[in-house]
């Protein structure tokens, strides 16, 4: 009979063989949970074919949790094809994008891509085979609704949302095993123009945003919690790692008809084939065929010397009225203002501007600084996840304060977060005891990688006073948007540097604008009998070089426009005859994009939020854009997919804009991990559910802006979920761990268990109840 000793070592080890057993299901239950993604649903059938497991990949390719425990889903490939027309002053562009499955799955490709911000997207094909499925506009909700259904009955299905005026996502349901699929997207923009060169952008990728963690506010009812970028998921796609395959490669083809005898035709950032055809047009090609989608394009032309024109007046007729859009350049030649100013200079050292960008963007600043004159006064305010300035105020300029702020630009490093809000509330600060009558500028250097444009745009527009707000887009792939816009607000301009080539140039022709008188007192005198709806409304001020663009909807087309301003205190106008208009399509869509963007600046300002929305909507729906309200959306007729297969959704990855410093974003590899494991960035973000207490920004000034933070204060930067199930894992290793400790202090414990007096005489006559 075995003794009592043994009988207590044999309970003793039928608890720990129990934990044991508990463990290792409570493991199997946590790996059987982080398997099955909420967003795919359980086939019926497993299929592994075309499946793949990370080690296997070899070129730091993105993948997808599948249904198959260990096995992955390639993201899609995508390729896009961009054909532009441009006529005069008018751009239209058919994107074709065409995505690749390249599983055996059946996949939802979701894609963030970019567009100009001016676009005003107004068609959507889907092609299916040899068909062609047309899109409609709808409200949002509602479009949503027709693609989800689509996409639950298997049939193919295509949608396009705007998230902001120049980023969009494309989602294509049911695409099959080893099947392409193509969309085209249409939209109408104008060209730019500034000093005699017109410009055309195209951007080819949304990089990283920045995200600020949800706030505390005081309102009428106390502190509330309040996200300033509620939508952050949708607008921080996944990022390829440098090592990555991945290149996203765009083709194009550009037909350029001037509309006078052109001069010089280039592009600044990717290699072209030009070929002219007769004095005013010229075919353009990408020199290589493809590029990839990993910095902006950009096409600049100027007119032979003598051949500039100064006017455009382009019309487009529809049963509802006459719509015109006109351009007129202002004479260029007035004498420099004298009078005293004061400059702020902001710039952003964040983690994003890494690398070319804080090299282009210290260049700026140096040449700004050697414009200043003894009578003006400046500051300079660096941020990332903090805020500092070189001085507490801004003083003159001398020597003493040139010299210490030449150090100060010398020593900035680019790191930590984009903590815009609290330097642009340091650089709009106005003074008490400020009243030296200097006209106030600010001159803001960025990026532009942030999320909360909103926020920021209700800041500017809230303390902007007598202050001009002059933006300076840095990089390959700036936010543009939030640039154009800012400097709208702000009632400055907007500039763009894309390599440290450009810097003297641009520079000096902001600067050159700074310098000028503006054209005030803008005023348009339509017609006599004429009723005209024109934006913008009212017209804002406008630089050296800049011209006078107007779109209306008018009552009727017949007569003379009269345009009018002041230069440096001295009369102007130009008058043009609404008869010589040339024809130009797609003029309605552009005064329809140019009015919901006049509604939504009206919300920054205090319009009733609800009115502003539902004259987009109403507008956008009239006249068939893609707008915040709005999408496109089309659908197939026949089901394809198998009622016994699944759908996988996966995210096309975007790339790393060139320039950009990976580990200044996502951290470096050796944190990561290499080759196909790196974690695959999603964005600069963290979606934190608690809020912070509302506090006053603190402002730091000193002579040496490496002292500033730099860890983000906001979001941190996660990572995307990948192949490492590390919830399981750090579970298993934990009731490892337990159990070790559990089984070790049963042994320490026995022999004192054995001899104590209690136990010895429960161990010999038993346990009694």
């Amino acid at each position: 009979m075995p003794s009592v000793q043994s009988r207590a070592a044999r309970l003793i080890a039928i608890a720990v063989a129990a934990f044991n057993i508990i463990a290792v299901v409570a493991v199997f239950a946590v790996q059987a949970k982080a398997e099955t993604p909420a967003d795919i649903s359980t086939s019926a059938a497993t299929n592994t074919s075309g499946l793949v497991r990370p080690a296997d990949m070899g070129g730091g390719s993105i993948v997808f949790r599948s249904d198959t425990h260990g096995l992955y889903v390639p993201a899609p490939l995508i390729g896009t094809n961009v054909d532009i027309q441009v006529s005069g002053t008018i751009a239209r562009a058919t994107v074709t994008q065409k995505f690749q499955n390249t599983s055996d799955k059946w996949v939802e490709g979701i894609y963030v891509f970019p567009l100009p911000e001016t676009a005003a997207v107004d068609r959507l094909r889907l092609k299916v085979g040899d068909r062609f499925i047309e899109g409609r506009i709808e409200e949002r909700q509602t479009a949503k609704r027709i693609y989800e259904q689509a996409k639950a009955e298997g049939r193919k299905a295509g949608l396009v949302e705007q998230e902001r005026p120049n980023m969009f996502t494309t989602s294509v349901a049911n695409v099959g095993p080893g099947e392409n699929i193509v969309v085209q997207i249409e939209y109408q923009q104008t060209v730019q123009q500034s000093n005699g060169r017109y410009s055309l952008r195209f951007p080819m990728l949304v990089g990283p945003r920045y995200i600020p963690k949800p706030a505390v506010v005081a309102s009428g009812d106390g502190y509330v919690p309040v996200d300033p970028v509620p939508d952050a998921e949708r607008i921080t796609p996944p990022v390829a790692h440098p090592s990555s395959e991945i290149t996203n490669p765009v083709s194009l083809k550009l037909r350029l008809d001037a509309g006078f005898p052109l001069g010089d035709v280039s592009s600044p950032y990717q290699p072209i084939a030009l070929k002219r055809d007769g004095k005013e047009s010229a075919d353009i090609r990408f020199k290589d065929g493809s590029v990839p989608a990993n910095r902006d394009f950009e096409l600049n032309w100027t007119a032979k010397k003598g051949d500039t024109p100064n006017a455009a007046l382009f019309k487009e007729h529809r049963p509802d009225g006459d719509y015109v859009l006109l351009t007129v350049t202002p004479p260029t030649k007035s004498p420099e203002t004298d009078e005293p100013r004061e400059f702020i200079f902001v710039i952003d050292i964040s983690g994003s501007m890494a690398g070319e960008s804080i090299r282009e963007a210290k260049a700026g600043l140096h040449y700004a600084l050697g414009t200043l004159k003894p009578r003006d006064s400046f500051n300079i305010i660096a941020f990332n996840s903090g805020t500092a300035s070189l001085f507490g105020a801004p003083k003159l300029t001398s020597d003493e304060t040139l010299a210490g702020a030449k150090r100060f630009i010398d020593g900035l490093q680019a790191n930590g977060g984009t903590e815009m809000k609290a330097a642009l509330e340091r650089a709009l600060e106005h003074y008490e005891d400020d009243d030296s009558g200097r006209l106030r500028q600010v001159v803001f250097l960025t990026d532009g990688a942030v999320g909360n444009e909103d926020q920021l745009f209700g800041l500017i527009a809230r303390n902007l006073g007598k202050t001009r707000l002059f933006t300076i887009g840095i990089g390959s792939a700036p936010n543009s948007y939030f640039m154009r816009r800012a400097a709208r607000v702000g009632r400055g301009t907007y500039t763009y540097i894309g390599t440290s080539k450009e810097v003297l140039d641009r520079m000096s022709e902001l600067f050159g604008k700074i310098a000028h008188p503006a054209l005030t007192d803008i005023k348009v005198e339509w017609p006599q009998g004429v009723e005209a709806e024109a934006m913008p409304d009212p017209i804002p001020d406008l630089y050296f070089g800049e011209p006078v663009e107007v779109s209306a909807r008018l009552s009727g087309a017949d007569g003379d426009i009269r345009i009018s301003g002041t230069i440096a205190g001295k009369a102007w106008e130009k008058t043009l005859d609404l008869s010589d208009a040339a024809n130009g399509r797609g003029v309605a869509g552009l005064w329809a994009r140019n009015k919901i963007s006049a509604l939504e600046e009206s919300g920054l300002r205090g319009a009733n939020a609800e009115v502003v929305n539902r004259e987009i909507t109403k507008t956008a729906l009239d006249y068939g854009l893609v707008s915040k309200y709005t999408s496109l959306v089309a659908v197939d007729v026949t089901p394809t997919r198998p009622g016994s297969e699944n759908v996988v959704s996966t995210r096309v990855p975007t790339l790393l804009p060139a320039g950009w410093v990976w580990s200044k974003l996502f951290g470096s590899d050796a944190e990561q991990g290499t080759g196909a494991d790196k974690p695959q960035g999603p964005g600069i973000r963290t979606r934190e559910t608690k809020a912070t207490s509302p506090a006053k920004p603190q402002y730091t000034r000193l002579a040496d802006a490496a002292k500033i933070a730099p860890a983000p204060t906001g979001r941190q930067i996660p990572l995307p979920q990948t192949a490492t199930p590390a919830e399981q894992m750090f579970l298993t290793g934990l009731l490892l761990v337990l159990t070790g400790l559990l089984t070790g202090l049963g042994w320490l414990l026995w022999p004192r268990l054995v001899r104590h007096p209690l136990h010895t005489h429960r161990l010999t006559h038993g346990w009694r109840a």
